[in-house]
């Protein structure tokens, strides 16, 4: 039993089932690809319920953000994967979001809870180990700490390294990887503790025709891991 999920005066609800091991976020240049929704199309269906769609559009108008996380949500729900909503907590309830993915700059995570209620899951977006610990003890459902590596996402940032996941896992909730983790990196940053990874450029970057082979050697990674 899960005792951060209870109703109201009812007692403990199941044990939610686990993360996906691969989480696909998007940012701005993403969305904006002229072929975006088919990249989507194809990662979504190669990964299916091992997957999570992050959609991440900060330069973007609720309007434009709700068109793209309605069709999204198409896709997830033909194939099974997860939809999760970056800080727009109005279009993740339009939407019905599996989860919603908040950060230092967002909505507070009690807040977010009284909102959305006990069933889209939240996650927090850390750059430290103490700042995940801060996001457990108000309710966070999950952590995605980083940048592990470099990255072209935090330029001038020289990356946390892997050592980071070990100190984490000692948190009682999933801690995915994020920066820098290419298909070949897999391996070291589940060995350090990672629950799953969030990548970027490693999937949507490319040929678009590649993009379920890029989640399908994600996958293959985490799982020989």
């Amino acid at each position: 039993m899960d005792p951060r999920a209870r109703g109201s005066g009812r007692g403990p609800v199941p044990l939610r089932p686990p993360l996906q091991p691969l989480h696909l976020v998007t940012d701005d240049a993403v969305v904006t690809m002229s072929d975006f929704l088919a990249r989507a199309a194809a990662a979504i269906e190669a990964g299916g319920a091992r997957v999570a769609v992050h959609l991440r559009a900060h330069g973007h108008p609720g309007r434009r953000i709700y068109e793209w996380a309605r069709a999204l949500r198409g896709l997830c729900d033909r194939h099974g994967a997860s939809l999760w909503i970056n800080d727009r907590v109005d279009v993740a309830l339009a939407v019905r979001a599996d989860g919603i993915q908040v950060g230092r700059r967002g909505l507070p995570i009690r807040d977010v809870r009284s909102l959305v209620g006990t069933a889209p899951r939240i996650g927090y977006s850390a750059h430290s180990v103490g700042e995940a610990r801060e996001a457990v003890a108000e309710g966070a459902d999950a952590v995605i700490l980083g940048p592990v590596y470099r990255s072209a996402s935090h330029p001038g940032e020289r990356g946390l390294g892997p050592g980071i996941l070990r100190e984490a896992s000692a948190i009682p909730l999933p801690v995915l990887a994020i920066g820098g983790i290419s298909s070949a990196r897999v391996r070291e940053v589940r060995s350090e503790g990672a629950a799953g990874v969030a990548v970027l450029r490693g999937v949507w970057e490319g040929a678009a025709e590649e993009s379920g082979r890029r989640v399908a050697s994600y996958l293959e990674a985490w799982d020989t891991g």
